[in-house]
C-alpha cells in the first residue's frame, strides 16, 4: 500500500517547478489587473461593480489565508505583495466609481 501512494505523488522537484510557474502566473494576472485599473484611470472610466467586488474578495481571502503562510518566509513575502496589489486595485476601482467626472464603460463607448 505504501508503494502505491508513493508512486502517485509528484517528485519534489516537479512540485517546486509547478509552484514557481503558478506563482509567476499569479503575478502576471495581478499585473494585468493593475494595468487595467490604471487604464481606467487614464480613460476616466468607472470600474464595474463585479470587478470592484472581485478585487475586494480576493484581497480579503488572501488576508485570511495569511496565518497559514506565516511560518514560511517566501510565502509571507508573496502574500504581502499580492495583498498590497489587490488593495491598490480595489482603491483605484473605488476611486473611479466615486470620483466626479468618471463615466461608466457603456456611456463612454457611445
Amino acid at each position: 500500500m505504501w508503494m502505491d501512494m508513493n508512486r502517485n505523488a509528484l517528485p519534489e522537484r516537479k512540485q517546486v517547478i509547478l509552484f514557481n510557474v503558478g506563482s509567476v502566473l499569479d503575478y502576471l494576472g495581478v499585473g494585468f489587473l493593475v494595468s487595467h485599473a490604471v487604464h481606467l484611470l487614464i480613460l476616466r472610466v468607472s470600474a464595474d461593480l463585479p470587478e470592484t467586488l472581485f478585487s475586494l474578495t480576493v484581497g480579503l481571502g488572501l488576508t485570511m489565508m495569511l496565518p497559514y503562510k506565516w511560518s514560511k518566509r517566501w510565502l509571507r513575502i508573496q502574500s504581502f505583495a499580492l495583498i498590497s496589489s489587490y488593495i491598490l486595485v480595489f482603491g483605484i476601482f473605488v476611486y473611479t466609481r466615486s470620483a466626479p467626472g468618471f463615466q461608466s464603460l457603456g456611456s463612454a463607448a457611445a
